[in-house]
């Protein structure tokens, strides 16, 4: 893939990141088929899920070579039909998306995504981060089946930001929540 002058290169984070079912291939853990700086071993013959896999670094063109997956240690997604920015971080580098440049990149489109009805999140492995302008709220591990929603509470004149864990049917099984602030005027 070649968008915006990038390509993958030698880059194949997302070999490790991703879940392949088709090749009963899980989470966090290499893919069989992976050739390190090389790339697939059955290219062309690869299931259609990694046929379709969209980078963010690849897509998102204001990013540079610092946000290469092989070099920052981590891969950009969307999720729920873009409605979600997940950062899927490599576990061998669970602190990668908190140095910088990321942690102020990735703040400020959690500020913009508010507007945008969208959210910003932070996986390494199983836990999951929800990353609002305001702070990062770890959610904790996370059960197969559930996924963090971002949301705010508002309470008179305070409001707080919380991660809500759903279920794929959108069953809210529980809440973790933020630090209660006066609310601004809109």
């Amino acid at each position: 893939m070649n968008t915006h002058g990038k390509s993958c290169g030698t880059c194949s984070l997302c070999c490790k990141l991703v879940y392949v079912e088709e090749l009963q291939k899980p989470a966090h853990q290499w893919c069989v088929h992976n050739r390190p700086g090389k790339g697939c071993a059955i290219w062309g013959e690869h299931p259609d899920v990694c046929k379709a896999w969209q980078c963010g670094w690849i897509l998102m063109p204001q990013l540079d070579e610092r946000w290469k997956p092989e070099r920052c240690g981590f891969i950009l997604r969307n999720r729920f039909e873009s409605q979600q920015l997940v950062i899927d971080v490599d576990p061998a580098k669970p602190d990668a998306w908190r140095k910088a440049p990321y942690l102020a990149e990735i703040r400020s489109w959690a500020k913009r995504s508010v507007a945008a009805r969208q959210q910003v999140v932070v996986c390494v492995g199983r836990r999951a981060f929800g990353v609002f302008a305001e702070e990062e709220i770890d959610a904790g591990v996370l059960p197969e089946g559930v996924f963090p929603f971002l949301a705010y509470q508002h309470q008179g004149q305070l409001t707080r930001p919380v991660v809500l864990l759903k279920r794929e049917d959108g069953t809210v099984v529980g809440q973790v929540p933020g630090a209660f602030r006066l609310r601004t005027p809109s």
